[in-house]
């Protein structure tokens, strides 16, 4: 998944609100020669203003846990709305609905989430796993 660029000028990182942070450890298939991949989802209201208004728009990322750093690995937005995200907006109804997520051979995870904010796609396995990318 790539980085999505909109058209929104972007307020200073400290104004976004953490709203669900849950970890999730993925493990390999059986027989794999894998490690397990550690994930940590994140959603978060980010400020932004376009044409002078404040909006607030719900961000999707998933981070990947490596020894001693992270690396984010994939980021989405799934709403905006106008207002601030102070005081810290509730999330839609089925904003925080479980993600599935499965190891493939490959170490690639294929994750999916259905509902009003449905998603899927593929994270590419980590360059040290072993596995080809």
């Amino acid at each position: 998944m790539y980085w999505r660029f909109i058209e929104r000028e972007l307020l200073p990182p400290c104004f976004s609100k953490h709203a669900l942070v849950p970890h999730t450890r993925v493990e390999p298939p059986r027989g794999a020669n894998l490690r397990p991949r550690d994930l940590v989802e994140s959603l978060v209201w980010s400020p932004g203003i376009r044409d002078g208004r404040l909006l607030s728009t719900l961000v999707w990322r998933v981070e990947e846990v490596l020894s001693d750093t992270y690396k984010i690995i994939a980021v989405t937005d799934l709403i905006e709305q106008p207002g601030a995200v102070w005081p810290t907006p509730a999330l839609p109804a089925g904003a925080s609905d479980p993600v599935a997520f499965f190891m493939k051979e490959s170490g690639e995870i294929e994750y999916a989430v259905g509902g009003e904010f449905a998603r899927s796609g593929l994270l590419n396995a980590p360059e040290n796993s072993g596995a080809t990318r």
